[in-house]
């Protein structure tokens, strides 16, 4: 396994000319596969990230963020990370954790910490609080590349679990402000919210309007009314943006054919499926998988 953490520049990994791998800690060894933002990608574990320069619109699980220094990017196991724009200057510090490593971690009952970084995976922190928060990054990396021995895994385990806890306290003490936006929370913005839980559930299968207006008891002209005077976009552009994403994700991290693939995605042939992604991306799949 790789030991080794650093900062990343998003333009140096899209330009291709570096790619993510093995950054990470875990409990076992494991093959980490490439990382690169040329396309969406997902990971089985979490990505914790903090933005010490430039600015980036991301998209995870299909809803778009804007990312900006200071900004801090939590992603919980197996979301669909997507990076739209970014600065040129844009860097960030980079760890990721695998799944088995957060087995066991214990917070507060009062507090939800998983649902609010669920809820909110991009948060802004003021300048004065991300010193402490690097400093956990900078002794984790130190610990965890000194040699071995019988107490090392406790010590990087407690001191991971420790940035989680100060993590926590910084959405916790954001509790005020998240309690008075859902009080005033609008029908259009509930509306919203439970419309990217269905995408993210049924996108793989189902892509009619309709479908989700149902789930929803609106109409389809209501919901696309809706989502474009919040999201900018309507209710078909935001549904195939979700299937082109996955599609692209199938196409770059397994080995289905194109077939399979088209099947996953519920379409009735290959070639509409191929039609599909071209009209979206300007490349047929085997010219999208082979493409850097």
């Amino acid at each position: 396994m790789n030991r080794k953490f650093s900062n990343v520049s998003f333009k140096s990994i899209a330009d291709s000319s570096v790619m993510i791998k093995h950054f990470m800690i875990s409990d076992i060894s494991k093959v980490v596969p490439y990382i690169s933002l040329n396309h969406p990608i997902t990971f089985d574990g979490m990505i914790l990230a903090i933005c010490l320069k430039g600015k980036a619109r991301i998209k995870i699980n299909f809803r778009e963020y804007k990312v900006e220094t200071n900004s801090v990017i939590t992603v919980t196991p197996n979301c669909v990370v997507e990076a739209c724009e970014t600065s040129s200057d844009l860097t960030f510090q980079l760890l990721l954790v695998s799944i088995d490593f957060l087995i066991g971690f214990s917070f507060p009952n009062e507090f939800n910490f998983f649902r609010s970084i669920t809820i909110n995976p991009v948060i802004g922190m003021s300048k004065e609080n991300i010193p402490s928060l690097l400093l956990y990054f900078d002794v984790i990396e130190k610990k965890f590349n000194e040699d071995e021995h019988l107490f090392t895994h406790h010590i990087v385990r407690t001191m991971f679990f420790s940035l989680l806890l100060e993590l926590a306290k910084v959405y916790y003490d954001r509790g005020d402000l998240e309690e008075s936006e859902l009080k005033s929370k609008t029908r259009g913005k509930e509306i919203c919210e439970q419309f990217f839980k269905l995408l993210i559930v049924h996108h793989k299968r189902e892509r009619k309007a309709k479908f989700y207006a149902e789930q929803l008891c609106i109409t389809s002209k209501y919901l696309s009314a809706t989502l474009k005077q919040h999201t900018g976009k309507t209710v078909s552009e935001l549904i195939n943006d979700a299937v082109i994403v996955r599609a692209k994700l199938l196409l770059k991290t397994t080995s289905d054919t194109v077939l399979e693939v088209s099947e996953r995605l519920n379409f009735s042939t290959p070639s509409f499926f191929g039609r599909y992604f071209k009209q979206y991306t300007s490349m047929t799949p085997l010219e999208y998988r082979e493409s850097n």
